[in-house]
């Protein structure tokens, strides 16, 4: 699978008074997160790719969760180098554009909203049912990533760093509620 890492930012977010205000470590910071969740990405199309049979052919689907669980909580919730980093939700709260806080919609594709919006898998479902879900959640990741790469203006680009920490949250968060799948403990 190739990496995109290092992908450069669009010009409407390096532009932006918010990116340039950062310092150098912050905005390195910025874009490794950027490259982490691409990572993650690439791990859980992988998995998604070996078409419900556990990574490796182990029959434990932990082996998979734990690592993913603890990538995207480390991500969404660094705890690590509070002073070089920005956090999401500085990014939430101050990064907003002029004109732009009850318009983010707007600069949101339909299937990438309905994706946001979908339900979590029930808390007993077959994997099957689960993979189809984390495997519309991967699409809607990939997607928003494209799309805030290929950002042209600042407003585009902010809502889809909105997006994307939605999506990553409710990733980690349907991650965590499949540990109490009584389904699982079959697999």
């Amino acid at each position: 699978m190739l990496t995109q890492w290092n992908r450069q930012l669009p010009a409407a977010l390096k532009e932006s008074a918010h990116f340039q205000a950062l310092t150098e470590q912050e905005a390195t910071s910025f874009q490794a997160r950027l490259a982490y969740i691409e990572e993650i990405l690439q791990r859980i199309e992988g998995w998604l790719a070996l078409d419900n049979e556990w990574v490796r052919g182990e029959n434990d689907p932990r082996a998979f969760l734990d690592p993913l669980e603890l990538d995207l909580a480390i991500n969404q919730n660094p705890c690590y180098e509070r002073d070089k980093r920005i956090s999401c939700w500085l990014i939430h709260s101050t990064w907003i554009p002029e004109k732009c806080h009850y318009h983010t919609l707007d600069h949101l594709s339909n299937k990438l909203i309905n994706r946001i919006e979908e339900s979590l898998p029930p808390l007993s479902c077959k994997i099957s049912i689960f993979t189809t879900w984390l495997s519309h959640q991967a699409d809607a990741l990939k997607s928003t990533l494209n799309e805030l790469y290929d950002a042209d203006h600042y407003e585009k680009v902010y809502a889809h760093l909105i997006a994307l920490d939605c999506l990553l949250t409710k990733l980690l968060l349907g991650l965590i509620t499949a540990r109490m799948n009584e389904y699982w403990e079959s697999a």
